[in-house]
């Protein structure tokens, strides 16, 4: 983890002083330098929108007070287990829950939620996992603690 911190240190570094440099270059359209700047800002400052979707899944709650580790049927008193499905379903789960507003707040990019989970599973390991098999893909997410 604190290695991928140092890069994104490096990175936005590196990101500053090209622009800088960008802003010295002769010959290039005002417009053809904001281009420049907004891709360079882009990918050297990335977002954190993914970070917001974890307390989102964890607050959600469903008919009944059940939580995303209870809805196949188990009651709330039960052991809790990590769920385990598609994007489209998380999808499908949240805009129905009672964290829909946040979670429909999220903008996330053209990708999809994928993008999003994929993120979370880079920076919390131990809880969101992408599951893949020559006959299956899908998401497992362990609830907290």
């Amino acid at each position: 983890m604190r290695m991928f911190a140092r890069h994104i240190e490096e990175a936005k570094r590196w990101g500053k002083i090209f622009l800088e440099e960008l802003d010295t270059l002769n010959g290039i359209s005002p417009g053809a330098r904001r281009n420049l700047a907004a891709i360079v800002n882009c990918y050297y400052q990335p977002s954190t929108k993914h970070k917001d979707l974890l307390p989102i899944i964890d607050a959600a709650r469903w008919e009944g007070g059940l939580t995303l580790w209870h809805l196949e049927g188990a009651s709330p008193a039960s052991e809790t287990r990590p769920w385990e499905g598609k994007e489209a379903e998380l999808r499908e789960l949240l805009s129905r829950s009672s964290q829909a507003p946040e979670f429909e707040a999220i903008k996330y990019p053209r990708s999809g939620l994928c993008h999003l989970l994929g993120r979370l599973s880079q920076d919390f390991p131990e809880r969101v996992v992408y599951h893949r098999t020559a006959k299956a893909r899908f998401w497992i997410i362990r609830p907290p603690g």
